[in-house]
Formats: structure tokens, C-alpha cells, sequence
């Protein structure tokens, strides 16, 4: 069964049993009606919900227009136009239904030579003339009340090439207070080796909080999530994390969880 790519790893599909019908293929995909597409999400969405899903980390918005291992073949077009009417349509659908939408990866990471889930080195290159351009699909979800955005796990380089984008103050400010986005910020895994860069997943979680990311995303390996909890509460009380930022993220993901049902 096809699942159109930009859609890929949203939620739980069990091919075997047919439990969640798929979504359009790549190649039917554009030939949909917007408002078909629409209803589409929705019904897939009200599947997913009765399985006991109630997040999709989906949409992907990021308009490839270079080298980028990382996104081949895993976005909804090249077209900027195709990108922000049917991301939109995939949130309104997906939330009417009580699911919850994940804009990502926040900017945009339009080109990036290197994946940056292998590559400590990996960053995105374009200027920011074509950032501001790539905003408007992400302009567009939030004006469709999408309820999270996902950052994205490398350094852009025109606005902080020092930090990756979940760590960035700067990125996060974007978000904040030029997009006026006051949903959930989730990052993208902080074991990506470009937002990790040689440091440990602790401190990229404490850095991560501190910049106004609210939800983590973490691989549960090991004991990672332990250790992740533990530093988090040393952080509070060495002062090197607020702990009125930690209470502040809490609630939001807390208020999100209780709004859709969970």
C-alpha cells in the first residue's frame, strides 16, 4: 500500500492488517482536489484515533530546492504553492478529526548537502531571501491553527550557523514573535549527530528547554530518558535551567494532551 512520503512515519500504519487506510501515492497525490484531500486526512485521521493515536509528526513543509539527502523524496512538491495549500488542508483534516498536526522541520531546510542525522557537520545553506520565502507554508499552518511545529536538527546558517535549529535562540524567536506561533514547539531527535555535535543528549535537552522548545523528541534507548530526567532536574536546581521555563513547557504540552484527549 502507497503512503505519500511527506506523510511517511505519522502514525502507526499496519500494512499486514489494513488497520489505517493509506494515504494517496506520489503519483495520484497532485491530481487530488484540495477539499477531496481534505476529507482524506480526516478519514485517516479518525482511523488513527480509534487505534489510540492522537499525534502525527506530519506534515513535511520544507521546499527542496538543492542538495538535501536528508528530504529526498519526502516532501510534498517543489511547487511553494502546492506545498502550502495541501499542508493545509492535511491540517485542517487531521484536526477536525482530534489528531494532532506537527508542522516540520521549522524553518525549512530548503538545501542541506549532508544528512544531518549522520553528519555532525551538516547545515543548511540558503540565504535568507529564500528563508523568508519558505516561511509562507509555515506562515499558512499557523493561521490554520496547526497545534505544533516541529524545529528542525541542524544549524541554518543565514540566522545562527553556530546552533542547530532546536538550539537556537534565534529560531525560536522566529517561531515566537515573527510568526506569533504560541503552540507546542517540538524539537526535531536531539540525537541527530548535527544537533548533538559532539556533546551529550543531556546537555542538548537543558539547551534545548532554555531556548523555548517545550517537547523533546528522544529515542528510547538504554536509559537515556533517565538520564535526560535526571540532568533536567539538576539543571533547575543549579539554576542553569529556569524552572518557571520547565513549568511553562509542561502546561503546554499538558493543556495540547488534555485538549485532544489524552
Amino acid at each position: 500500500m502507497p503512503i505519500h512520503p511527506a506523510t511517511a512515519g505519522c502514525f502507526a500504519y499496519v500494512y499486514k492488517d489494513k488497520l489505517v487506510a493509506p494515504f494517496p501515492s506520489s503519483k495520484k497525490f497532485t491530481h487530488n482536489p484540495i477539499g477531496t484531500f481534505e476529507v482524506t486526512c480526516a478519514d485517516i485521521a479518525l482511523q488513527a484515533k480509534r487505534l489510540g493515536i492522537n499525534c502525527f509528526l506530519a506534515p513535511i513543509l520544507d521546499n527542496v530546492t538543492g542538495p538535501n539527502p536528508w528530504l529526498q523524496n519526502r516532501t510534498w512538491s517543489t511547487d511553494l504553492d502546492l506545498i502550502t495549500f495541501f499542508t493545509s488542508a492535511f491540517i485542517r483534516g487531521v484536526q477536525s478529526q482530534g489528531a494532532i498536526a506537527t508542522a516540520k522541520h521549522f524553518p525549512g531546510f530548503s538545501r542541506i548537502p549532508l544528512d544531518p542525522a549522520i553528519h555532525a557537520d551538516a547545515e543548511m545553506i540558503a540565504s535568507a531571501d529564500d528563508i523568508e520565502a519558505n516561511l509562507r507554508p509555515f506562515i499558512e499552518a499557523i493561521q490554520n491553527h496547526v497545534e505544533m511545529i516541529m524545529t528542525g536538527p541542524a544549524p541554518i546558517n543565514a540566522i545562527d550557523s553556530r546552533k542547530p535549529a532546536s538550539l537556537s535562540f534565534p529560531v525560536n524567536e522566529l517561531l515566537r514573535n515573527k510568526l506569533n506561533f504560541s503552540g507546542v514547539i517540538l524539537t526535531d531527535d536531539l540525537d541527530s549527530q548535527a544537533t548533538l555535535r559532539h556533546r551529550s543528549l543531556s546537555d542538548c535537552a537543558i539547551e534545548a528547554l532554555n531556548v523555548g522548545a517545550d517537547l523533546l523528541l528522544i529515542a528510547d534507548i538504554d536509559n537515556h530518558i533517565d538520564q535526560i530526567i535526571t540532568s533536567i532536574q539538576e539543571a533547575v536546581q543549579t539554576n542553569l535551567l529556569s524552572e518557571q521555563r520547565l513549568l511553562n513547557a509542561a502546561q503546554k504540552v499538558r493543556d495540547l494532551a488534555h485538549k485532544y484527549g489524552h
